[in-house]
């Protein structure tokens, strides 16, 4: 055979590696720095693509590129123009059934005929609905709506035969009431208050990548957004975290919190500032925002500040993630911005304050977890609630060097067997103390691990 050049846009074989904080390595270009993730990369995720969509396609295609997905991990729906791209509506028993069979088996069918069971941990979409409502039944709360981004991560139950409305309620991690810092600690395994989020556990983090639809984005903007964000993978920004406090009850619902989180930004050297009633309710004219806490209706962004990629700022606003009106800012603005992520709710939540992300998403950001994972360990009750950026986004985990020591060189013919022996040290140690582990995926499929950090494949 000949042998493919390995490259992280092209890769017919590539390596990850992790280390003891259980951060997953991807290979970028042989013998070259790694691109850093948290808690997955490409091979972990589904991408779900609307091919009618032609900004959703553009979008995808860049995405693969950036996150070097494999093409089987791409499953595309197509919804009916009459759905408006931006909500479903069903009945109470016949669109329940609709539902899971239009948008949720195909993309099990996907993970089943690839062999992907166990791998993937991410489904992120483009061209999908954001809400499904008219549900009727049991469930959550008093309200009959769901997230779209909420029914992907129990897609394992939804294939199984649970309606949408009647999901089991799955707490996700909040904040230890007697710590400042996030509990559990790193690797963050589970707890007795914890939401395991990965498909391992029968449960997935369900994101959108971008919306282009009315009031959101263009694929400009996203591809522009996602590009930044995977770029700034380990880099480390350096900025504040920003508390924007008003008179709102949008504001005033989350501000018990702020104390915690800011003994834990502390405790972790990272700055923050809080202000009151600032022009336009967003950080004013700062070149730093690593992070912005804010609770407004309607907000001005970027109001004259500067978003350091991989950052994540969100609103508690109760149509931030609502795209059949102008009520109200949406989180996509955020997005445009340049934040990394950004969450909202796709009706009114009646002013619960735990179905939107807690301040300690910025703890955990910078404890190396990939956005995805910040926003699924910091928010109580998801399911109202959805998310858009890049799940895989991880600007503060740490970055190892790899080398391949020794084996067939790049565009090699070779044929038997065949060896590479790999070897994979850390140049920044914030959080890492040294290598678990090197995992080696074969056209999208993990293939061998070998412990420690050096070793040999065959």
């Amino acid at each position: 055979m000949k042998l493919k050049k390995l490259t992280y846009r092209q890769s017919a074989t590539f390596f990850s590696f992790f280390y003891q904080v259980s951060a997953l390595f991807i290979l970028s270009t042989l013998g070259a720095v790694f691109s850093a993730s948290a808690g997955g990369g490409g091979q972990n995720l589904i991408l779900v693509v609307n091919p009618g969509d032609e900004h959703g396609v553009r979008i995808a295609n860049a995405y693969q590129k950036l996150r070097d997905i494999p093409d089987q991990n791409i499953v595309f729906i197509e919804m009916n123009q009459t759905d408006g791209l931006y909500e479903l509506r069903a009945a109470e028993q016949s669109g329940s059934v609709n539902y899971v069979q239009k948008f949720i088996v195909p993309i099990a069918d996907r993970i089943t005929a690839a062999g992907l069971h166990g791998q993937i941990d991410y489904i992120a979409t483009l061209g999908q609905p954001f809400r499904i409502t008219n549900m009727i039944g049991g469930g959550i709360g008093f309200n009959p709506n769901r997230s779209h981004d909420y029914l992907l991560r129990h897609l394992d139950a939804l294939v199984a035969g649970t309606a949408p409305a009647d999901l089991p309620f799955v707490s996700s991690r909040y904040i230890n009431a007697s710590d400042s810092r996030p509990n559990p600690a790193p690797p963050y395994v589970e707890g007795s208050n914890t939401t395991l989020v990965h498909s391992a556990d029968g449960l997935y983090i369900g994101t959108a990548l971008g919306h282009t639809s009315m009031f959101a984005n263009n694929p400009d903007d996203v591809i522009w957004n996602l590009t930044r964000t995977a770029q700034s993978d380990g880099t480390h920004p350096v900025g504040t975290i920003y508390f924007e406090e008003n008179n709102d009850i949008r504001s005033n619902l989350r501000e018990s919190q702020w104390p915690r989180v800011k003994d834990g930004l502390t405790a972790r050297g990272i700055p923050f500032v809080e202000t009151s009633n600032t022009p336009g309710f967003a950080p004013l004219n700062r070149n730093d925002v690593r992070g912005a806490v804010i609770g407004k209706a309607f907000y001005a962004v970027p109001n004259g500040s500067t978003y350091l990629p991989g950052s994540w700022a969100d609103s508690l606003t109760s149509n931030g993630f609502s795209f059949d009106d102008q009520n109200q800012t949406k989180a996509t603005e955020l997005i445009l911005a340049g934040a990394g992520a950004s969450t909202g709710t796709v009706v009114e939540p009646g002013g619960q304050p735990h179905t939107f992300p807690s301040g300690t998403v910025h703890l955990f950001n910078a404890d190396g977890s990939t956005l995805g994972e910040c926003y699924q360990q910091s928010i109580r009750f998801p399911y109202l609630t959805g998310m858009v950026g890049d799940p895989l986004g991880q600007p503060y985990a740490d970055m190892p060097l790899v080398q391949l020591t020794a084996g067939p060189v790049s565009e090699a013919i070779v044929n038997g067997s065949i060896q590479w022996t790999v070897q994979a040290t850390l140049t920044t140690s914030n959080l890492a103390t040294g290598m678990d582990r090197i995992d080696l995926y074969v056209d999208g499929l993990l293939a061998d691990t070998v412990a420690g950090s050096n070793g040999t494949f065959t």
